[in-house]
């Protein structure tokens, strides 16, 4: 009887991409694999090829199809590694794992479920805690948020672990492996799905964030923020998501000036501000705009973005209202 329900339920295709963890790694893997969900997982790990991998690997479930991956300085490895995966994938819905982070069990039950309940919806994710372990599930029934662009636009709702997606969209949109959206190419992903149909957010938390100092989100904070901003610019230029982008390139940029430089590999770094507003943007106030980010970068007074989110969003939603 098990078996008909498995074989009744969407099957489900994790992406998992592995640098050079390896307790966190499989933890992650288990944590996919252990779910109270009734349909077929197969999760695609793909990993960096190096000396004693093979460690790593021999500590892997036989049910996971596991892709080596050649590093080069010229790609970025996150977007290429998922590209991988989702080029070997044919499942209807494919999820997303970093490989320091961790589901609740009833986490892919809760998507499927709510997918199949909204066959329009393109995307599904959770919300999310940060911690070691995984909390204590709440035994009632998820709620559903829908997200408006604006929350796609600002990107301030999905967290690429908690995502999942109808496999055919991902596979078709793919990730753009391009360098300098290093640790941003899931928002651009997003944007790009978005016309596609609806987002939805389920709560409560059931996803587990455990970022350690090498993660993407761990980077120059300031350099992150110029990326988000090229992937809004991008935007902005070929569909215009007018109002909303706009508001999400002035937020970006504004955040990159306040935040607290730190380290990030110099093929990871962001466009130059004269490209990512090149005059394509937001016309001739591309270039008045460019010089006044570009010296507010290179001044050495910085502020703690923490202390600054809080009144910069709420300057902007008074703007808004306007």
């Amino acid at each position: 009887m098990a078996d008909e329900a498995r074989d009744q339920m969407p099957a489900v295709g994790v992406v998992i991409v592995n640098h050079a963890r390896e307790d966190e790694a499989v933890q992650a893997v288990r944590s996919a694999l252990d779910q109270d969900y009734d349909g077929p997982v197969v999760v695609y790990f793909v990993y960096n090829e190096r000396d004693g991998v093979e460690r790593l690997l021999d500590r892997l479930p036989e049910r996971v199809v596991t892709l080596p991956y050649t590093l080069s300085v010229d790609e970025n490895p996150i977007a290429v590694k998922r590209n991988l995966a989702l080029a070997a994938s044919t499942e209807p819905f494919v999820a997303f794992l970093d490989d320091d982070d961790l589901w609740s069990p009833g986490k892919l039950s809760a998507h499927i479920t709510c997918m199949l309940h909204h066959p329009d919806a393109v995307l599904c994710c959770t919300g999310w805690s940060i911690g070691s372990d995984v909390p204590a599930e709440d035994s009632g029934e998820p709620s559903t948020r829908w997200l408006t662009r604006r929350d796609i636009t600002l990107a301030r709702s999905i967290v690429t672990s908690s995502a999942l997606v109808r496999g055919d969209a991902a596979r078709a949109a793919r990730f753009d492996s391009r360098p300098v959206w290093f640790a941003v190419e899931d928002y651009d992903l997003w944007l790009r799905l978005a016309p596609l149909g609806p987002f939805c957010k389920l709560s409560p938390a059931l996803t587990v964030l455990r970022p350690s100092g090498d993660s993407g989100s761990a980077q120059d904070r300031s350099a992150q923020l110029l990326r988000a901003a090229s992937v809004a610019a991008q935007h902005l230029r070929s569909d215009g998501i007018s109002r909303d982008g706009t508001a999400a390139l002035f937020w970006f940029l504004g955040c990159a000036c306040l935040a607290e430089r730190g380290s990030t590999p110099v093929s990871f770094r962001p466009l130059p501000v004269r490209v990512i507003l090149d005059g394509g943007v937001l016309g001739p106030a591309d270039r008045a705009l460019a010089s006044v980010v570009s010296r507010l970068l290179a001044s050495s007074a910085t502020l703690r973005l923490g202390r600054l989110i809080p009144r910069g969003l709420a300057a902007y939603r008074r703007c808004a209202r306007l």
